[in-house]
């Protein structure tokens, strides 16, 4: 990035077209993010009241906004690297040109953070399932929406319980009301007024064991001697809610993000040293010859040192009355650079510069001739 490269004008075209290529796929890539972030916050909102003190919207919206903004840059981009394109209008387009490079370095950390913020919020969603699910397990005996949702949990995703089955043992979510409160076992089982058993809901019993589902006094081995293991789903349902959420959301869209910003990297470099080139040539009045372009002006070396501050200045001789005068012949006087801030020297460097263009030019003109006049006289 910090090598200089003098591009000609058959070259620039190319890589305007590689560019609009890459913008294209990149557009494509902002409808795609459009359509993660939509189907992130349905699948989040469907889960809504499993999830304590998570804020379902900060993720969501930010892809969404990041895939609005990548669409219509990169289409505004797409025209304006094609105008580019040819040579008739590349002198005009040059200021759009630099105008979508800064925009497009903003994006790129856009693109950045959106890829980051997808895997950093796995623990923030994993402790906001914990809490929450513990919470819902709570009011699943007075809610009856809470109640047919964590059974249609428990049932799809073959889960039981936050961290296992055993949850259900210290839950209160059994109804009084539909017990017989004086009976003796249920006398045994109730504290404070609350019943607890080693009970589950059935909606955690395994469809895949060969054996009956045993749901009740599951720590009793009396109850079921020949059952070698239990018949429920072993697995919590936040460790299950959480791989869907990693592995069919976090993960797929963090690395889509973050290989959409490495494309957008290599674009932006490409359009910078487009950009840098063609102002160059434009400099040198001749939009259609070669051009220097880079990422950094004077990188790696000029950049970075302190820089010469004589070099602002010339060496001014003294004139032939100060020599007769005896003041001396040759001590330099200063003469500081003009008003406007340009440097002299590099002035004349792309008068040498143009004038070598154009003389280049002529002779190619005047053996075109040339040529144009043998072929004519051995026509004769």
């Amino acid at each position: 990035m910090c090598i200089t490269f003098n591009i000609p004008s058959n070259v620039r075209e190319k890589i305007a077209i590689t560019i609009c290529i890459l913008n294209s796929l990149i557009a494509l890539f902002g409808i795609a993010l459009i359509g993660m972030a939509v189907y992130m916050k349905i699948n989040i909102d469907s889960r809504m009241m499993l999830l304590d003190g998570y804020d379902t919207d900060v993720l969501p919206y930010f892809l969404l906004a990041v895939g609005i903004k990548v669409v219509i840059l990169h289409i505004v981009t797409f025209k304006i690297v094609y105008d580019c394109s040819t040579s008739e209008m590349s002198g005009r387009c040059v200021n759009f040109l630099f105008l979508a490079v800064i925009l497009s370095f903003i994006l790129v950390w856009f693109l950045l953070a959106g890829g980051l913020m997808c895997f950093t919020h796995r623990s923030v969603i994993e402790e906001s399932l914990q809490n929450g699910l513990g919470y819902v397990m709570k009011r699943y005996k007075t809610d009856m929406f809470v109640k047919v949702t964590l059974d249609k949990l428990q049932q799809e995703y073959h889960c039981c319980g936050s961290n296992g089955y055993s949850d259900w043992f210290d839950v209160n979510w059994v109804n009084e009301e539909f017990l017989n409160t004086k009976h003796p076992d249920i006398i045994r089982k109730l504290k404070g007024g609350l019943f607890y058993s080693d009970d589950v809901p059935y909606s955690c019993c395994d469809v895949t064991s060969p054996r009956p589902c045993v749901h009740h006094a599951v720590k009793d081995k009396s109850m079921h001697v020949h059952y070698g293991s239990v018949t429920l789903y072993q697995s919590g349902c936040s460790n299950v809610l959480m791989d869907f959420f990693e592995n069919r959301i976090l993960v797929p869209t963090g690395w889509s993000v973050i290989s959409a910003f490495l494309l957008q990297f290599v674009t932006l470099v490409l359009m910078r040293y487009l950009q840098t080139s063609m102002a160059d040539a434009r400099d040198m009045e001749d939009p259609e010859g070669e051009g220097a372009g880079y990422c950094c002006p004077g990188c790696p070396c000029d950049c970075c040192s302190p820089g010469d501050p004589m070099k602002y200045v010339k060496p001014k001789r003294c004139s032939s009355d100060d020599i007769e005068d005896g003041k001396g012949g040759t001590a330099p006087e200063f003469d500081f650079e003009d008003s406007s801030g340009r440097d002299n020297s590099t002035d004349k460097n792309k008068e040498d510069k143009r004038n070598r263009r154009k003389d280049k030019k002529d002779k190619k003109g005047k053996d075109k001739k040339d040529k144009t006049r043998k072929d004519k006289s051995k026509e004769r």
